[in-house]
């Protein structure tokens, strides 16, 4: 493994975690608001745009190993 295949695993098990972190703060809010009868703040839509915004998703990890 190259220094530059080990930055680009640590960036992206960075922005899991990143994720991950954001993810669950959102999931906490909506769980918090559904006990107390309100409506949930955040969407399926809203829980895949981290995904696309953190660029962690599938296309985006291969085109960090498998550049053009």
């Amino acid at each position: 493994m190259t220094r530059e295949d080990a930055m680009n695993l640590d960036c992206g098990i960075t922005m899991s975690v990143q994720a991950l972190i954001t993810v669950f703060g959102m999931y906490s809010e909506n769980q918090h608001k559904l006990s107390n009868g309100e409506s949930i703040a955040y969407t399926e839509a809203d829980f895949n745009k981290i995904i696309g915004e953190l660029g962690i998703h599938h296309n985006a990890v291969l085109s960090r190993w498998y550049p053009k």
